[in-house]
């Protein structure tokens, strides 16, 4: 991928260059269990599970996937990214550290669900050699500045604080993580009971590590002295992880317009959209 420029409109351009770097994508699998290949072709695939550019991945479905995107470098970029943040997915996309773009400040820079890596300087002075789709190194590798952008779907925000927060891992892998804090609703916040303020797991976490996390963090609560710990699941969400572990639907919480009183009683307390829509509260508590 050399000799061009990122904005270019010129389709005649060379993209011979396309193939990841090793030394890349070994720093990539030690930490991803990535499930498929989304930008790849018959000779240059990474994994078993590929799409080529006759598939488009694009028009494929992303959801519940944890995707490797190493895209061509030129105008589509942004089409990749916003299809990223429409999916249920985690997305790790190899790209230009094009820091001046439109693409890097609307969609990645200081966003809750996305991480920049910047890469480091290639240890020689020819940059990360990307070879051709049959295997041909180039003379000069990829001199301009890289980086890795990690992509997670998630309902809410960053949380600000919390009194502990666990992680699940699996092979040596974190595979997903638990932060439990204070309940956000003040008159719940009694010193004796926390919430489960975010369970997250990757999508190809083993099954019931969700179950896992919530049973844990009530185990933790119960030994630092707590009495109840609680959290909230969307109605369209089934809640088995939950049931699976004795904890209780025991309240319906009506969705909120963005006029309504209460919520903003704590100071710099932000709206998000997960507050519109309705949630089911669910509780496990001390029998005595």
């Amino acid at each position: 991928m050399t000799g061009f420029s990122i904005t270019s409109k010129n389709k005649k351009l060379d993209m011979k260059w396309i193939r990841t770097p090793k030394v890349i994508w070994e720093q990539l699998t030690n930490e991803f269990n990535f499930t498929i290949d989304a930008c790849s072709s018959n000779k240059n695939h990474l994994l078993p599970r590929y799409w080529t550019k006759e598939d488009d991945c694009l028009k494929q479905n992303w959801d519940n996937e944890t995707l490797y995107v190493h895209p061509m470098y030129d105008i589509n970029i942004p089409k990749f990214i916003k299809k990223a943040l429409n999916s249920k997915c985690l997305s790790v996309f190899l790209l230009p550290a094009s820091t001046n773009s439109s693409y890097f400040h609307d969609y990645l820079y200081n966003k809750d669900n996305v991480e920049i890596r910047f890469l480091p300087r290639a240890k020689t002075n020819f940059g990360y050699k990307f070879f051709s789709d049959d295997n041909e190194e180039p003379k000069c590798g990829y001199l301009r500045p890289l980086m890795f952008i990690t992509q997670h779907h998630r309902h809410n925000k960053r949380v600000v604080g919390c009194k502990f927060s666990i992680g699940a891992e699996y092979n040596n892998k974190l595979v997903g993580v638990a932060v439990v804090g204070r309940p956000i609703t003040m008159r719940l916040d009694d010193m004796f009971t926390v919430e489960v303020l975010r369970c997250c797991v990757l999508e190809n976490a083993p099954k019931n590590t969700c179950s896992f996390l919530y049973g844990r963090s009530w185990r933790i609560w119960q030994q630092m002295g707590g009495k109840k710990i609680l959290t909230y699941t969307l109605a369209r969400e089934s809640g088995s992880s939950l049931k699976a572990v004795g904890w209780k639907n025991v309240h319906t919480t009506k969705p909120l317009s963005k006029n309504a009183k209460g919520w903003r009683a704590r100071p710099n307390r932000a709206w998000q959209d997960v507050y519109s829509e309705l949630k089911y509260r669910w509780e496990k508590k001390n029998e005595h």
